[in-house]
């Protein structure tokens, strides 16, 4: 069927792997292949054939010299955002070590010199290895050192590259990996100073700064200098919209907002449909929130009481006036002085989070030692139960590796939160733990968020925070999730003595069948069960939807399905640790080659992986970390083979194959694309809502429409490009090109309400349109910027909830399923209805379509009065319309697959539909494994968001006219 829809489209893909040993058909080792010393990336996209194809020569060669020169076998792989090398590893340098065996930092800053401006961009005088960087070296003379991006002393941003090495016999490398950004130049005095960044975080959000900004330069172009702010109890009435708790980064010259990192991750995928996480408060200020923190601390007592599931618990409290407080003094990062770095606990008690700011109070126990509060006293002491085994095994001292103070709060919020999560942005970060779960009846789902297994969890969530920072989304957040399911499991095996791949059990005892939060597993019932047998064939390909049908209520669907694809990640790692145990005839507990690959993963996971890595990637550093530490080889080779066997390798996962031209491909997140002429924008979105609005003329390079992703959503009135921009309001750009250079740069076109952003932009070649509910209008901006304002009509009370333009005419659609049209300041005239909320609407002259929540999709001409039914199972992906076409996505089965199974869910498959009302014919676009949606035409040209590679992405086609 592609044939006979669309035009001039290129298949894309990736070869199917050979077989394993282990599997159904047998077969080679993915190293028994035919080696290759550069592993090209599949979306690296300079916008330049010629630069890629040039950068590609100039890596070859290199590697090819260095293996000449060193007489040893260097593989790299290509980076997917800056083109340069990833990773590097399997040879040695020097070749032999000089009679006076040269120093670690000596090797690393000659490699740097002679090969890293072509394998990496950068010389030794662009990185510095952190104080901290280095790992103890290892009893086989193997050394870890991490070392930062900086320019003029100032960090860069997320990037570092890490060196593994021997030392034995004279320091010599052996692997390189990270990401550095080559090319930046920018002044690394600040304009505006601390005080005034802090005033302006304050002013901008109406939040509490949480720590002294701290000044970095963010690797976009050529650089821009930042301070970055963390704040806490963003004022949703003062500040802009789409925006929480986070690290506000501000340009340090003018102090406008440059980008924006929100914090919390959270046990399991959040109910709400919102976007945003519950509303945090200025917290956490031990010196100065509670007394007891300015003085010495009184005697250490022991206190004890039962847990929530009936189990009796010790911990170390401190006595104080009145009674004994929840914070342990006698962990060794504990400074008396400060009041900072012991294991604290407070609680919400009966105060929702709105009404009291976050941390609550500190927990005191007024009647002795023998606690009341269940999930205080199981929070403490399960907080020194895995601050231990970091200092004892890992040699890490508290979350952050710099023994900051490690807090708990509980009861926090009412039975609908029911979650719990690593909270970074508070003064002093924390582990949040709601209440437990019931369902509407006030029937309990769980027994408590406040177990082993979660609390590590959310323990290791801090780790991540402060190392490897994976972004949350996509595979990286995948990656995120599943190394704290990891060390939960881990830790929580170790503190039950028992070896079981349950998670998160303790959460269900008592309970004899299913429940919400509780399965049912082969050993019993848990939240979640490390060996599913999920591959990375049974990837979830989900879109993330536009920001303002998640304000409708369209699910998040789980960022990207970070808590559902963690379960691949999941079952090759604890495939490994279980295969290993048995090798030893041991429980992972006790078995030395489980307990050398545990700390592989956490090297992995604290030195070698950056914010975007994914799974491929994710692989390599954990290899890297077994080769690096010279333990038993067995280990490296289960390693290989479960991750072969889990179909984590390059060339033999059953990737989809996306169809069309790739217009914007990457490891970002690329959302809401839309089209005029020759023109694509959308927006480049990173962990939060908002995004880098970006446009593409062409065949042209892409380009930033302004420098800090505070862009909602993006429209276009012609060639010029309309921004919805979250602190300022409607800004237009003439021409839709970069920011100051097109003919009358930047314009601001209307200031809106909040409803703007619910509802949403509407654009087309002849104009673009926006609803602003207070004020009673929609408004409509033409391609050559003429502002014209329409009544809104009466509406029963209704609201709008979707909105459409294009050749001309303007729809809008609400929630109680009523359709009306216009002429750009004329009449709003009601031509129909659907049966359920209107998710999406769209017009072109007088044919008007729309999908409601129901999933009914509908189109009609208004002139003629015709009606066509679309289809009855219509995805709330969006619909557009042209002068020949109607396009949107139908959910044609479920995902399925391993990771939907095991999960529980039903994840629709959704491909495009095309409907011609001159033939009266619907035909697929092309029907393939996976979501595609948002759709949005320009005459015959069709723009789409993409999933098929493990991700966001924009791709483009052609539909051949008179279908």
């Amino acid at each position: 069927m592609l044939a006979g829809v669309v035009a001039g489209t290129a298949a894309l893909g990736v070869a199917a792997c050979s077989p394993v040993p282990g599997s159904p058909d047998g077969g080679p080792l993915a190293s028994d292949r035919e080696p290759s010393t550069l592993v090209v990336s599949t979306t690296y996209s300079p916008g330049d054939a010629v630069a890629a194809a040039d950068r590609l020569r100039s890596l070859d060669r290199a590697i090819d010299d260095l293996r000449a020169t060193t007489r040893s076998g260097w593989v790299g792989r290509q980076d997917d955002v800056t083109g340069y090398l990833g990773e590097l590893d399997g040879g040695r340098y020097p070749a032999a070590t000089e009679p006076a065996e040269p120093e670690v930092a000596v090797v690393i800053a000659a490699f740097l010199d002679a090969y890293g401006p072509d394998l990496f961009g950068v010389s030794a005088t662009d990185v510095e290895p952190d104080g901290a960087g280095a790992l103890p070296e290892h009893e086989s003379g193997a050394v870890t050192i991490r070392a930062t991006q900086r320019l003029g002393g100032v960090p860069v941003l997320e990037g570092g590259l890490v060196f593994d090495l021997s030392t034995t016999d004279g320091a010599v490398l052996h692997a390189v990996g990270g990401r550095v950004y080559p090319g930046l130049d920018v002044s690394t005095t600040p304009g505006l100073g601390r005080r005034a960044a802090r005033r302006a975080a304050v002013r901008l959000t109406g939040g509490t700064v949480q720590r002294q900004p701290a000044l970095v330069v963010l690797p976009q172009g050529t650089g821009r200098l930042a301070w970055s702010v963390v704040v806490a109890g963003v004022d949703p009435e003062r500040g802009p919209i789409g925006l929480t708790d986070g690290t506000y980064l501000l340009d340090a010259q003018t102090g406008d907002p440059l980008d924006f990192r929100p914090g919390s991750a959270e046990t399991r995928t959040v109910a709400s449909t919102r976007w945003s996480t519950p509303r945090q408060q200025p917290g956490v200020h031990l010196t100065t929130s509670r007394a007891s923190a300015q003085s010495a601390p009184g005697d250490t007592v022991e206190v004890d009481g039962r847990g929530p599931g009936g189990e009796e618990l010790r911990a170390n409290g401190t006595r104080v006036a009145g009674g004994v407080q929840l914070l342990d003094s006698t962990v060794p990062s504990y400074a008396a002085s400060s009041g900072r770095g012991g294991i604290y606990t407070f609680t919400m008690g009966d105060r929702y989070e709105d009404r009291k700011p976050l941390p609550g109070d500190a927990y005191v126990e007024r009647g002795g030692t023998r606690i009341t509060d269940p999930e205080a006293l199981a929070a403490h002491s399960l907080a020194r139960e895995i601050y231990d085994y970091y200092r004892d095994v890992h040699g890490r001292l508290s979350w952050d590796g710099q023994g900051a103070s490690l807090i708990s709060v509980v009861n926090y919020g009412d039975n609908s939160y029911c979650n719990s999560r690593f909270d970074p942005n508070l003064a002093e970060p924390a582990m949040v733990y709601g209440n437990p779960c019931q369902d509407s009846s006030g029937a309990p789902q769980e027994v408590t968020e406040v177990e082993i297994d979660t609390a590590a969890h959310e323990i290791t969530h801090g780790v991540t925070s402060s190392s490897a920072a994976l972004i949350y989304a996509g595979q990286s957040g995948a990656l995120n999730e599943s190394f704290s399911d990891y060390f939960g499991n881990v830790i929580g095996n170790r503190y039950k003595g028992v070896d079981t791949p349950l998670l998160m059990e303790d959460a269900c005892v008592g309970f004899t069948t299913e429940t919400y939060f509780c399965n049912d597993y082969p050993e019993g019932l848990a939240t979640r069960y490390m060996l599913t047998g999920n591959t990375f064939d049974d990837y979830l390909y989900l879109l993330n939807p536009p920001n303002h049908l998640a304000l409708l209520g369209v699910s998040t669907q789980d960022n990207g399905g970070v808590h559902l694809n963690s379960s691949i990640w999941n079952n090759a790692l604890w495939s490994i640790r279980a295969r290993l145990a048995r090798i030893d005839g041991r429980s992972g507990n006790d078995s030395p080659l489980a307990q050398s690959f545990d700390a592989a993963v956490y090297d992995a996971l604290t030195n070698r992986l950056g914010p975007t890595a994914g799974f491929l990637t994710a692989r390599s550093a954990v290899e890297q970390a077994i080769s690096a530490r010279r333990d038993d080889p067995t280990i490296l080779r289960v390693a290989r083979e479960q991750f072969e066997f889990n179909k984590i390798c390059a060339d033999c996962s059953a990737f989809l194959e996306p169809f069309g031209d790739p217009v914007a491909v990457s490891s970002g997140t690329e959302i809401e694309p839309v089209v005029s002429g020759t023109r694509t924008g959308w927006l480049l979105r990173g962990q939060g809502p908002l995004g880098l609005a970006t446009v593409k003329d062409g065949s042209g390079k892409p380009r930033v429409l302004a420098d800090y992703p505070d862009t909602w959503q993006l429209a276009f009135a012609g060639n010029a490009s309309v921004r919805l921009d979250s602190f300022y309001g409607l800004i237009r750009a003439a021409g839709g090109g970069d920011k100051g250079r097109d003919k009358g740069g930047d314009k601001l076109v209307a200031r809106v309400d909040d409803s703007t952003y619910e509802i949403g932009l509407a654009g087309s070649e002849d104009g673009a349109a926006w609803v602003d509910e207070s004020a009673g209008i929609v408004g409509f901006v033409d391609a050559a910027g003429k502002v014209v304002r329409t009544r809104l009509p009466r509406l029963g009370g209704q609201q709008v909830t979707a909105l459409g333009a294009g050749g001309g005419s303007i729809a809008f659609g609400t929630n109680g399923g009523q359709l009306w049209t216009a002429r750009p300041g004329g009449k709003f005239a009601k031509f129909g209805s659907m049966g359920e909320l209107v998710v999406s609407v769209d017009i072109y002259g007088d044919l008007v379509a729309a999908v409601d929540r129901g999933g009914e999709a509908a189109a009609a001409d208004t002139a003629s009065g015709g009606v066509y039914k679309l289809s009855g199972d219509a995805a709330p992906m969006g619909v557009t319309v042209s002068a020949s076409y109607v396009v949107w996505a139908d959910r044609v089965g479920t995902l399925g697959g391993g990771v939907a199974r095991s999960e529980g869910i039903s994840a629709g498959d959704t491909d495009l539909m095309v409907f011609s009302p001159a033939s009266g014919s619907t035909f697929p676009v092309r029907a393939s494994r996976g979501q595609q949606g948002y759709p949005d035409l320009s005459g015959n040209r069709l723009v789409w968001q993409e999933s098929g590679y493990g991700g966001d992405d924009v791709f483009s086609a052609n539909l051949k006219p008179g279908l």
